[in-house]
């Protein structure tokens, strides 16, 4: 145990100079900036942009389109930057801010593309580990401890349950015998939204950050053909390949931002991947990047998902990351039939006799032979409401509130531009 802590801070110390530095998405793997910029040609007609915009969307969903279920395990490397409100977990009173903050772990994760469901596990191998950015410096949180998470994502609901926390009675139902501190919570789906990036692994958002990215493409040359409001810009490149094709496509969608500036989004597609996404970006004239994302592949059965995933939420300064995460699948499969009951209660890793809060429902379960039953109730004020150990909670929480702000604010800027261009009519029709 010790041996390991003392390697993740050796791999972490090596990242800590990393930290912030902005690179640009036209960039990519292949060279500098300045020299493929040069290789790049902007395309001047609309009707050829329209083509190419609905060719890399064809592309893009004939290979997604074969992807019926997915599952892979995974490793995880998580950084961030700390705020102040983290002192009351210990973080000593020398560092920072803004100090770092740095959890590696492992998990694993089953969907079927075709109902719709998901589950999914994120562990931590250990602790955060806090690290200061002048001394290097480094403290382990263990007040708030390693975290772990099982997920069902589904169209009705979103179920996750903590094995490690510890509940008592809850103050809905304090009626209710204890028989287990363990327990589940059944929430909306959307619910599950909140949580992506801290404990859902959820591949579907490697496909598309709000719509799928083929869907985009569709808006955009929707958009086109209907007419620009004559704010908004849509901008394809090419690079030729010297084969006398393009193998590298830079699409460019940008909105004003009032009082002044322009919100952009940028996706970088590469026909060595089958023209999908390896690269993604949000931008604002003014702050910088707000959210990038750049994406690997691995090929299975002929069909490609992806495989190496590094995202990336910019802090305000526009000098350090808020947040960065570094995902390594292993272990794909595609296609493959799912087990029965992978997407029941059971699967959670819930027992006989453990709890699960219906807040949908306004509902107290208990767990018996796999079927959610209504638990047997003692007299009132028996057993005291007990908090359970959700101090990690509370820290993820505040560490993800900032970016989930400026991803949702992004993301409704772009509906409003859609929706008032009377886009989503005519993406009905394209499908």
């Amino acid at each position: 145990m010790v041996w390991g802590r003392i390697c993740c801070v050796l791999l972490v110390l090596l990242g800590v100079s990393q930290i912030g530095r902005c690179d640009d998405v036209d960039a990519g793997r292949s060279g500098p900036a300045g020299k493929e910029r040069a290789t790049l040609t902007v395309i001047e007609s609309t009707e050829e942009v329209v083509g190419l915009l609905r060719k890399l969307a064809a592309e893009i969903r004939a290979n997604e389109d074969q992807i019926e279920t997915w599952s892979a395990t995974f490793r995880f490397q998580d950084r961030s930057y700390g705020r102040p409100e983290l002192a009351e977990f210990g973080v000593p009173e020398s560092f920072g801010p803004p100090y770092s903050v740095h959890e590696a772990g492992h998990g694993r994760f089953v969907l079927d593309m075709r109902s719709d469901e998901l589950f999914t596990y994120t562990e931590a191998d250990q602790v955060p580990l806090v690290i200061d950015p002048v001394t290097f410096q480094t403290h382990a949180l263990e007040s708030v401890g390693p975290r772990a998470q099982a997920s069902l994502v589904t169209a009705e609901h979103f179920v996750s349950f903590r094995p490690h926390e510890k509940y008592g009675a809850f103050e809905e139902f304090p009626d209710v015998s204890v028989v287990s501190e363990r327990a589940a919570f059944r929430e909306p789906p959307e619910r599950g939204g909140q949580d992506v990036w801290a404990q859902v692994i959820d591949p579907r958002t490697f496909l598309g950050w709000g719509n799928r990215f083929w869907k985009e493409f569709e808006i955009y040359a929707d958009k086109l053909e209907q007419g620009l409001d004559g704010e908004e810009k849509i901008t394809v490149k090419v690079r030729e390949s010297g084969r006398g094709d393009a193998d590298l496509y830079i699409v460019e969608y940008s909105v004003p931002t009032p009082p002044e500036g322009r919100l952009t989004f940028v996706a970088r597609c590469e026909s060595r991947v089958g023209f999908n996404v390896t690269r993604y970006e949000c931008r604002h004239s003014g702050e910088g990047p707000r959210h990038r994302m750049t994406i690997g592949y691995e090929t299975s059965d002929g069909i490609r998902v992806p495989g190496d995933i590094s995202a990336e939420w910019p802090a305000d300064d526009g000098e350090h990351l808020r947040f960065q995460r570094i995902l390594k699948m292993e272990g794909i499969a595609l296609n493959e039939p799912i087990e029965a009951g992978t997407f029941s209660y059971t699967q959670l890793g819930l027992e006989d006799g453990e709890r699960v809060l219906d807040r949908i429902d306004s509902t107290l379960y208990v767990l018996r032979d796999g079927e959610l039953t209504i638990p047997p109730v003692i007299a009132r004020g028996a057993i005291e409401p007990v908090r359970g150990n959700s101090g990690w909670i509370v820290w993820c929480n505040v560490l993800l509130l900032g970016l989930l702000l400026v991803v949702g604010g992004a993301m409704a800027l772009r509906r409003r531009r859609v929706t008032a261009a009377g886009v989503d009519d005519a993406h009905e029709r394209g499908e």
